[in-house]
């Protein structure tokens, strides 16, 4: 037995200095994205990562890891008219028990660049019957908080093409349709993602609905119970940054009493490279987060919190060499 004065010091402290160098990483590696009241969310689009056991298990210990508290998960249906079904029901009910005990709020995510027009509305409807109809099933303590459109309808060929007003007349009138069945009794909010660029156009993208007229997002806004702006930048503060894309969307946020999120990408663009985190160091992207983090609620009061697009990239560019399925 050796007593502890005939230990020499210097190699003591190296042990220690040595031990617990890879401990100090570990945690650095494990700090949460988010500890503040505010939400941190992300998109996940892959089935294969709800309907697999284990890769669920994989997502929500990401979301433990990295402070997520706000999970956009795309749903999926069978069928057709009253037979349409809600794809992977059980997978969901299992993905919304754990998320619930985690204190993470799961989002319905529909989208497709034409989902508002007219000719696909009864489609968009009836599959927000069917959720809503699996929505009832489903316990108190472990549903769905809020559906979760992401339209994007400047994709849509008619709007290349020089009909915005066409496309964003009847966008608009099935959202309205939307928000008509997604009421306060339903349990859920409602929230549309829009791009940064609307409130640029002010003369383009004005429209006349329900007897005002407004900017395209203005409208959006007035339907949402909160929306996401696609704020892509590498840049947190000053011209053309993620906070200034949202600027517009904060302001008129602050004046109906709704909240905005800023949301940041990091996917692979082939096309535009420069917008996302793709390719560039974790800390970068964490450095990043954190300035939005602290200086969106100081520039608008609607600030509620940042959206990450999405689950696959986030998690290689934290978590390199994982290789998570989205």
């Amino acid at each position: 037995m050796t007593c502890v004065k005939d230990i020499d010091t210097n190699c003591f402290m190296q042990w220690n200095i040595k031990c617990l160098v890879p401990i100090f990483a570990s945690l650095l590696t494990l700090a949460p994205m988010s500890t503040d009241a505010a939400d941190l969310g992300m998109w996940v689009w892959q089935r294969e990562t709800i309907s697999d056991p284990a890769q669920r298990n994989d997502l929500m210990e990401f979301c433990s890891r990295h402070g997520i508290n706000r999970l956009l998960v795309q749903v999926r249906f069978s069928g057709e008219g009253e037979s349409r079904q809600f794809v992977d029901a059980e997978a969901f009910q299992a993905l919304l028990k754990e998320a619930a005990e985690a204190n993470v709020k799961v989002e319905a995510l529909e989208g497709a660049h034409d989902m508002g027009l007219e000719v696909r509305r009864a489609e968009t409807l009836a599959r927000l019957d069917a959720l809503l109809a699996f929505q009832k099933e489903l316990p108190a303590s472990a549903r769905f908080a809020g559906v979760h459109y992401d339209i994007e309808p400047y994709l849509n060929p008619r709007w290349k093409a020089g009909d915005k007003q066409g496309v964003m007349r009847e966008t608009l009138e099935t959202l309205a349709a939307i928000r008509a069945k997604v009421t306060p009794e339903s349990g859920l909010t409602l929230a549309h993602d829009i791009p940064g660029f609307y409130d640029k156009h002010p003369e383009a993208l004005a429209i006349e609905f329900g007897g005002e007229t407004k900017n395209f997002h203005q409208h959006i806004q007035d339907l949402s119970d909160y929306v996401g702006v696609m704020s892509y930048r590498r840049k947190a503060t000053g011209p053309n940054s993620i906070i200034d894309l949202c600027a517009a969307e904060m302001a008129y946020g602050e004046k109906i009493g709704r909240p905005v999120y800023p949301a940041i990408e990091t996917g692979k663009l082939d096309d535009e490279p420069s917008i996302t985190f793709y390719g560039m160091e974790a800390e970068t992207f964490l450095g990043v987060l954190k300035e939005v983090q602290a200086e969106a609620p100081a520039a608008s009061s609607s600030y509620g919190g940042v959206l990450l697009h999405s689950y696959r990239s986030l998690r290689e560019l934290l978590e390199p060499g994982k290789n998570a399925q989205k």
